[in-house]
């Protein structure tokens, strides 16, 4: 799911599921998210059983470089939201990739690799019975300097 999710058909959904009138699901949908917001303004952490926790995380002061300029710049401290996903919910959204398998490649030979070489080890994936090789995509992440292997069905 690629698309952002408005409060409006929150409330249609639930309305639906809960045979109230949307009025009332658009309350309680409204009411729900302003306490939970009023919530972390004077805690740390709000935990929803079966759904997950959402915390207040401070980041420290960083500096960073302007990519556009070259020039060191300095980021100020600040909070930021975290949510972490109850179990329940979690084996829930991975369960369709339950079957996944971890493989461990070499990651010096990974971070040299040309496309050429990324399109052999899809090949060499594929003759492990992993899966097709027109399934699978690999690039390289330049920035963050580590290698992305997407299996798609």
């Amino acid at each position: 799911m690629n698309r952002k999710l408005l409060l409006q058909e929150v409330a249609d959904a639930f309305a639906q599921r809960a045979n109230i009138s949307k009025k009332k699901a658009e309350a309680f949908c409204r009411a729900f998210f302003d306490l939970i917001e009023e919530e972390l303004t004077h805690e740390s952490f709000v935990k929803i059983k079966g759904f997950g926790t959402f915390k207040v995380i401070t980041v420290n002061e960083r500096e960073s470089i302007n990519i556009n300029t070259g020039e060191r710049i300095r980021i100020d401290s600040h909070a930021k939201l975290s949510f972490v996903p109850d179990s329940q919910l979690k084996d829930l959204i991975n369960k369709p990739f339950a079957d996944f398998q971890t493989i461990t490649l070499k990651t010096e030979q990974l971070k040299r690799s040309s496309p050429k070489q990324r399109l052999r080890l899809s090949e060499r994936l594929a003759q492990v019975n992993l899966c097709n090789r027109n399934q699978l995509s690999i690039r390289r992440n330049v920035i963050k300097k580590r290698l992305i292997i997407t299996y798609t069905q």
